[in-house]
């Protein structure tokens, strides 16, 4: 990873680009590799286009799907901080939760055919 990091340098990003940091992008992708926090994604950006939020964790454990809501909390506080912000009254999307949410409904991760993409 040193290697890859050293040999970026900021005139090689477009305008606006930041000096991509390995260590924290590793760790944010991380923290979407489960369906079930993805699902969680789903369903908050869908109520925010809906103007339905925030989204209790009832809500979310509910789309989720999952059993144990022991469970499901980890799962949730894997996406908090990154991706989703607790409210009072539940959850909400950050900006970056806005953005790989977006991601997942766009399609991006799909191959030409609609099919999940090798990994």
């Amino acid at each position: 990873m040193e290697e890859w990091s050293e040999s970026w340098s900021p005139s090689a990003a477009v305008d606006g680009e930041r000096s991509p940091d390995p260590g924290a992008s590793s760790e944010a992708f991380g923290a979407l590799a489960n369906e079930v926090r993805v699902t969680v994604l789903v369903r908050l950006v869908r109520a925010e286009r809906d103007g339905e939020t925030p989204v209790p964790f009832s809500d979310l454990h509910a789309a989720a799907d999952t059993d144990s809501s022991a469970g499901f909390a980890y799962h949730l506080r894997q996406l908090t901080g990154w991706f989703v912000e607790k409210t009072p009254d539940g959850y909400v999307l950050t900006d970056a939760g806005r953005r790989a949410a977006d991601a997942v409904l766009s399609g991006a991760f799909l191959d030409k055919d609609g099919a999940r993409r090798a990994s």
